[in-house]
């Protein structure tokens, strides 16, 4: 659903529906995905604050998944 609204440019229901994902499952195989589009997406609208936030809560929660490599390049890139 988040995707979809990204894609629509409903940026803040997009935002809302990866917050819900990361906060009630957050054992999903999904959370980490949707940590890293809400990350990517505060990025592009150049809302650094927000997506080294985001990028590091998922470097934080989920270090060893494919989307915290991805996250901690994109940090490395916003210093």
């Amino acid at each position: 659903l988040a995707e979809a609204w990204a894609k629509e440019g409903n940026t803040a229901a997009a935002d809302s529906a990866y917050a819900v994902v990361v906060a009630k499952y957050p054992q999903s195989a999904r959370a980490p995905t949707a940590l890293y589009k809400r990350g990517a997406d505060m990025e592009a609208r150049g809302n650094a604050t927000g997506a080294r936030a985001a990028y590091n809560q998922l470097v934080k929660a989920y270090p060893r998944s494919d989307e915290a490599a991805l996250a901690r390049e994109r940090l490395r890139a916003l210093q």
